[in-house]
């Protein structure tokens, strides 16, 4: 266990050094392990990893072991192709159907951070759209040919969430967001705030809207801190957050906007700025630490790194969304709807097979199936 340990903070270690944002070269100046290249592939890195190496900004890395990296690196030019393709006649619809659009996320950071697409691999496709223009969205996909993946537990789920149910649009797995978090979620704000405030990125003659870099920030520094309670830290979460820093004229006045926007104990958001703050050059670097060392960050993100029973942490975070609901009869109906989802929903946990309804809930508060 204890050489476990060791080997995971040299790949923390490692990690940092060949993401590090610096003006000067990096020499590495030996073989990666093959712990390291899993962990870039894993961590979402090993792309931004190779196309350093291909600049030439980190020197002493056989091309031999760039092999998996480089294949990330392509898949990842690929798909944002095919996203961007698909965004661009989602944006045409929206505009014709008056819905206002922001990018998010991957798409978003990969416009408007990276110094290429293929940099930052990315899943789905994620758009934000006003909190009452939701379901119009979803409708004018779906009629012009998106196919829904997944049936929320109630109409009162898909109302509440940070996105409406996710669809397959030309390929592409869409995530239509009507707020940066749900209701519920403590990280929550109003979503005309990002719509008030939002900036457009020329891109190949094409104005594409993505957040301000405040709103980025909060969105990007909440996002990670509420994601490692379901599961853990994901190091690219730390490059994203590191490369917004790394452009503002002064971080500290850029760092204090963002924790205002948030009323409660900011002591997770403060630890992913510490931890963001090692990849940046150590001007920057200081600033951020907060009186505490280097070491004792890297230890906390190899700590952060380690995997946890996302399903487990997932029901008590969920649980504690519904009981910030607001209203008393949407936290009846939430928890109501935990319990008993709709029968759409059912018949899909069922795989697609219909049955009494009463037996399916019975199958599934028992356990008898486990989809």
């Amino acid at each position: 266990m204890k050489n476990q340990e060791a080997l995971k903070k040299e790949i923390v270690e490692d990690l940092i050094l060949l993401n590090r944002i610096e003006d000067k070269s990096v020499d590495y100046n030996k073989f990666l392990p093959k712990e390291l290249i899993k962990y870039g592939l894993k961590h979402g890195v090993g792309a931004n990893i190779y196309y350093l190496i291909k600049k030439g900004r980190i020197t002493g890395v056989d091309q031999q072991d760039l092999i998996e990296w480089k294949k990330n690196y392509l898949h990842a030019s690929l798909q944002f192709q095919i996203k961007f393709q698909a965004f661009l006649q989602i944006q045409k619809l929206f505009d014709e159907n008056n819905i206002p659009l922001i990018t998010l996320k991957g798409f978003a950071l990969a416009i408007s951070l990276y110094e290429e697409e293929g940099v930052r691999p990315m899943g789905d496709l994620d758009i934000l759209v006003p909190e009452d223009k939701g379901q119009l969205a979803l409708s004018v996909l779906l009629k012009a040919g998106a196919k829904q993946v997944h049936t929320p537990r109630s109409v009162l789920h898909e109302k509440v969430h940070s996105h409406v149910r996710a669809i397959v649009f030309n390929g592409v797995l869409i995530e239509i967001h009507q707020r940066l978090f749900s209701l519920g979620n403590p990280y929550y704000v109003p979503t005309y705030k990002c719509f008030e405030t939002y900036k457009s990125i020329n891109y190949h003659n094409k104005e594409i809207n993505v957040l301000s870099d405040v709103m980025m920030g909060y969105h990007l520094i909440c996002h990670a801190a509420y994601n490692i309670k379901n599961g853990g830290l994901r190091f690219g979460w730390l490059l994203d957050i590191a490369l917004l820093l790394s452009r503002q004229k002064d971080i500290e006045t850029y760092t204090e906007q963002i924790l205002k926007m948030f009323t409660g104990t900011k002591k997770e958001m403060l630890d992913i700025l510490m931890m963001s703050s090692v990849l940046l050059v150590s001007d920057e670097r200081n600033k951020l630490l907060f009186g505490n060392d280097e070491y004792s960050i890297k230890e906390l993100i190899s700590i952060k790194m380690l995997e946890k029973d996302s399903k487990k942490l997932h029901k008590v975070n969920n649980l504690k969304e519904i009981l910030n609901q607001p209203g008393f009869r949407n936290k009846i109906l939430m928890t109501w709807f935990e319990l008993f989802p709709s029968k759409e929903y059912m018949i899909e946990w069922n795989n697609h097979q219909d049955d009494f309804l009463l037996k399916l809930y019975l199958k599934r508060l028992f356990h008898i199936h486990d989809k």
